[in-house]
């Protein structure tokens, strides 16, 4: 006899070992710059890279976490031409959900996310310009809980 999917989240949910409880995070990344932020522009010419600092709100049940997140970035501007000084900042703000998998003493997750995300870049020579991009964002992470 083959359960549903739903069935099986259900017992999951319901096994004493699946106790549910919140969770605080904080988590540090490198996030690689993907997709467009505007017309024909590719990210990764306004933003390089981010290396944010994420905080998370989660409720666990057993080994899979759902919630809110915020996380604030200093960044590599992209496309820094020669006697420009710049710099990059990106905040990110939505929902997600993982999964940790029980390796040993690490406990490595996976999971999607779905927010907004707002990039600002700063352009110096002579005079400073700041160019600002912002919209939704879809990410998959991973890492690894100690």
């Amino acid at each position: 006899m083959r359960l549903p999917p739903a069935a099986l989240l259900v017992a999951l949910a319901a096994a004493p070992s699946a106790r549910a409880e919140p969770v605080l995070a904080l988590r540090l990344g490198i996030a690689p710059a993907v997709g467009d932020a505007a017309g024909n522009l590719r990210m990764s010419e306004a933003v390089a890279v981010q290396f944010p600092v994420q905080a998370d709100a989660l409720w666990r049940v057993g080994r899979f976490d759902a919630g809110l997140y915020g996380s604030w970035g200093l960044a590599a501007a992209g496309g820094c031409a020669s006697g420009q000084a710049c710099s990059a900042r990106v905040y990110r703000a939505g929902a997600e959900a993982s999964a940790a998998f029980a390796l040993g003493s690490a406990a490595p997750w996976a999971g999607i996310s779905a927010g907004w995300e707002w990039a600002s870049v700063d352009r110096s020579a002579g005079g400073t310009i700041t160019s600002t991009f912002s919209g939704p964002e879809l990410a998959v992470q991973g890492g690894v809980e100690w």
